[in-house]
């Protein structure tokens, strides 16, 4: 009877280990795929670089900008937040138009290639207002 239940904590353990090594790993890959910025920790991501700038959190965000350069990705929890320069804004435009080109020409069918269409001109007439 104590094999069994020493087996079954040593089971639990395991795949806890696991689940929580999974989590991180996909975390970080995620991280890594997006524009550098301060490290983030796992849940709570760069929250904490906010705690001692109570009153002007301008000043931090400043900071960050000089030490990542014009665009740079902080976390709020597990969300992603790219933050970059206005000058950046038609660049990244054109490439997102160019990435729905691609799509576009991926398209199996004709309805999901209207529906790309669709997507890209409205998203296109959105960033000109």
């Amino acid at each position: 009877m104590m094999d069994l239940s020493y087996s079954a904590v040593s089971w639990l353990i395991t795949i806890s280990v696991g689940l929580i090594t999974g989590y991180l790993v996909r975390f970080y890959l995620r991280v890594l795929s997006l524009p550098r910025g301060p490290f983030p920790l796992p849940i709570i991501g760069n929250i904490l670089i906010f705690r001692n700038t109570k009153v002007n959190q301008f000043v931090t965000v400043t900071e960050l900008h000089e030490t990542y350069g014009p665009v740079y990705t902080l976390w709020f929890g597990t969300t992603p937040m790219i933050i970059g320069d206005y000058d950046y804004g038609p660049v990244l435009v054109s490439l997102r138009r160019v990435a729905h080109s691609a799509v576009r020409k991926l398209a199996a069918s004709e309805k999901l290639s209207h529906l790309v269409d669709d997507v890209v001109n409205e998203s296109a007439d959105n960033d000109h207002q």
